[in-house]
């Protein structure tokens, strides 16, 4: 940020995002992939606020503290441990975006029904459409849309098709299943 500083800016809430459009820069927020970082010390989310953090996809792939990540198997997947659901307390407290991206469906959905603020699925499959591990089930995917979160659709051809290629068409697909569960909002 400091050697672009002519072109980008950080943005660390919405003012922000509005000014560095308004001002014609590219803004910033800092995330971060799984929430490991705390090791059992919810203290430490206020910390990593303070020094810009604002979004924190809270598993990546693997099981953590927090919940089943999107490699666990089926029948040992599970929504949110204690611990994270008081990881999502704080995030709501602090106004930071949980994003579960990386999460399990159950973890996912989970997410959704204990946050008092919409989540995220920054990205992911429909298992509908492929069933792999980067797919959401649509439950999960419609509980985040009626809480007010949002869907981001992956582009990797794997969760879009189930191949090592995709077209547009089915990228398309995807987006179309994601919005009939979910709502165009």
């Amino acid at each position: 940020v400091e050697t672009f500083k002519d072109d980008v800016m950080l943005t660390l809430n919405h003012a922000d995002i509005l000014e560095a459009k308004k001002i014609g820069k590219v803004g910033l927020m800092p995330g971060t992939q799984n929430s490991n970082f705390l090791e059992g010390d919810i203290s430490r989310m206020k910390i990593v606020y303070d020094l810009g953090l604002r979004i924190v996809q809270i598993v990546y792939n693997s099981t953590n503290a927090v919940g089943s990540g999107s490699l666990e198997k089926k029948d040992q997947r599970f929504g949110l441990s204690k611990y994270g659901e008081e990881v999502v307390g704080k995030m709501n407290e602090l106004g930071m975006m949980i994003d579960t991206g990386q999460a399990s469906s159950e973890t996912q959905f989970r997410a959704a029904e204990v946050s008092e603020k919409p989540i995220a699925v920054s990205h992911c499959g429909m298992t509908s459409k492929v069933d792999q591990f980067r797919s959401s089930t649509d439950a999960a995917i419609k509980m985040v849309a009626d809480k007010g979160g949002v869907i981001g659709v992956i582009s990797t051809p794997s969760a879009l098709n189930g191949k090592d290629r995709c077209t547009v068409q089915d990228y398309i697909d995807n987006i179309d299943h994601a919005v009939n569960i979910a709502g165009i909002d």
